[in-house]
């Protein structure tokens, strides 16, 4: 038998609750547990990996241990950032370009997610963002549009006085995206977007409210 650490933002409890799950009922009941959505099923995945490159067989067994988050996962080091394609070496397929494509998205949103990778969040704040994401893929209504302002640029601008009209009307369009969104008609974009007010209050470094905002 094989033993395998994970470590996981979900309780011991939560960890019983989801093996003991159906597959097919899993990612519906996940949310409301507060765990992963489908973890087990990318566990067996990364299981069946690791029996093929060990050459084990397919049914080698593994022992699991699940260890309960203690606050926010330290950030990754430069070989491991190096090793996973996180940060550019020689040897490695980049991570950024196979899950944002340069084309498929802006230069800020690769940022944020190349940050996120590098210093991992707070479990609530990951599941946040997670659960949000799969509410945007599955929405079948137009969302709002949303500019992506780089921080550092507004800073500097507003610091040293130096924006332009067509910045604060790109500031207006924004804020406008954002009511747009925390208002929007269809319940899972709301949804979607009061989830994104707990990475938006951990970037900023003060708790934000999106009925504040809206």
């Amino acid at each position: 038998s094989h033993l395998l650490y994970i470590a996981t933002p979900v309780s011991v409890e939560d960890t019983h609750k989801v093996a003991a799950t159906p597959r097919d009922e899993r990612t519906e009941s996940t949310f409301a547990m507060g765990s992963s959505i489908d973890f087990i099923d990318v566990v067996d995945k990364l299981l069946d990996m690791v029996r093929i490159d060990h050459g084990l067989s397919p049914d080698e067994p593994f022992d699991r241990v699940s260890v309960p988050s203690k606050g926010r996962p330290a950030p990754l080091s430069l070989a491991t950032a190096q090793q996973l394609g996180i940060l550019p070496t020689r040897s490695v397929p980049p991570l950024l370009t196979h899950l944002l494509p340069e084309r498929a998205a802006p230069a800020a949103c690769r940022a944020y997610l190349q940050e996120l990778l590098l210093h991992p969040p707070p479990p609530d704040v990951a599941l946040g963002i997670q659960e949000a994401s799969v509410l945007f893929a599955r929405a079948t209504v137009g969302m709002p549009q949303l500019e992506v302002l780089p921080p550092s640029k507004v800073a500097k601008l507003i610091s040293q006085r130096e924006a332009s009209h067509t910045f604060f009307a790109d500031v207006a369009s924004m804020t406008r995206g954002v009511h747009d969104l925390l208002t929007h008609e269809h319940g899972d974009i709301r949804r979607a977007g009061e989830l994104l007010m707990k990475p938006t209050s951990l970037k900023l470094g003060h708790a934000i409210d999106a009925e504040d905002l809206a």
